[in-house]
């Protein structure tokens, strides 16, 4: 004897309809069950109700359907799009956000804080984004003049906005630096130059240098001026062309790089006279007689007397021997006319 099976769907839709013999239990066919989700569950098939046992009886079965609560994936990005967290949310509730307070590196404009999320966070229907998003600070900097040893402040620290122009910025007045020997200042502006404000800077004062010029007067031994010029510092000044018959010229004091302004006088000598000199015991040996003016006619003597001979000083009037010594040492006039025996 054979029974009459149905398969139902949750709403009571025939799935299937079998004649099943006595005793012989009932096989589900068709394609499996479904049921469509709703706004808070989707369904997956989960058996039969009642349970299925062999047919002893005209019977029907109900699909029964097992609910999940929908979820929605909903991500939390940084500005750059980096993904900072992501959580499954059931339909209806509220996303939250539970890492960690996001940030924004600052760049030589603005400093970034956190103030909330785009688009505003509401109950989850679907799946969502939310960006975060920061309010903006513009930086400060700090502008410092300095004179141009690097240590003494013209002008504080003072704190400017990024992007402040230059003719915003309050700039000292302009500096002065003290002449030397050498040279004269002219200030001429800073380093760096003056630009809009884009970080900490420290403006150096700049100065021109100009070397200075000193007044270098040449006089003759009269007391006459010669020569007067204008040289500049550490240059040695040339001196004028001069001349005394006889004599030998030199300048007191001692013509030196210019230092500052300097008067020289003309000193003539007068050149060593010979006497006599006597060339007929050869190279190694030989003798002069010279009338020597002054101490710095020494200078004038032969070359074969400056080295390796004994001057002898002798007085004009009684020829005698004062004192004997090398032309390496010093020697004292015996009178006005002195003269100097040379022997070698």
């Amino acid at each position: 004897m054979a029974f009459t099976i149905r398969f139902l769907n949750y709403d009571g839709t025939e799935l299937e309809s079998q004649q099943v013999e006595s005793g012989v239990v009932p096989t589900y066919t068709g394609e499996t069950p479904t049921k469509a989700p709703d706004t808070h569950y989707t369904y997956s098939f989960d058996g039969w109700d009642p349970e299925v046992v062999a047919a002893e009886a005209d019977a029907d079965y109900t699909a029964v359907f097992e609910s999940t609560v929908i979820e929605f994936t909903i991500r939390f990005l940084n500005d750059d799009g980096t993904v900072l967290e992501s959580v499954q949310v059931e339909e209806g509730e509220m996303p939250a956000y539970s890492g960690e307070t996001p940030t924004k590196d600052p760049d030589a404009q603005y400093t970034y804080t956190f103030a909330g999320w785009d688009p505003e966070i509401v109950v989850a229907e679907a799946d969502a984004d939310y960006t975060a998003v920061y309010d903006s600070t513009v930086n400060q900097y700090s502008i410092t003049f300095v004179d141009d040893d690097g240590t003494t402040v013209l002008k504080e620290a003072t704190e400017y906005e990024y992007g402040t122009p230059v003719n915003q910025i309050e700039v000292p007045p302009n500096p002065h630096k003290d002449a030397t020997d050498q040279y004269t200042y002219v200030f001429t502006g800073w380093s760096p130059e003056l630009a809009e404000v884009t970080e900490d800077v420290v403006y150096k004062a700049v100065y021109a240098s100009e070397v200075n010029k000193y007044e270098i007067t040449f006089m003759d031994d009269c007391g006459n001026v010669v020569q007067k010029t204008m040289v500049d510092y550490g240059e040695t000044p040339e001196e004028p062309s001069i001349e005394k018959d006889c004599c030998s010229l030199a300048w007191s004091p001692t013509i030196v790089s210019v230092v500052g302004d300097a008067t020289y006088t003309a000193v003539f000598t007068k050149e060593a006279e010979v006497i006599r000199e006597d060339h007929s015991m050869g190279e190694e040996y030989r003798w002069g007689l010279f009338m020597v003016p002054s101490e710095s006619s020494l200078s004038y003597l032969p070359d074969w007397a400056s080295t390796g001979s004994v001057a002898v000083m002798i007085n004009d009037e009684d020829g005698e021997g004062m004192w004997v010594k090398s032309l390496e040492g010093d020697w004292i006039e015996a009178n006005s006319l002195p003269y100097l025996l040379i022997m070698r």
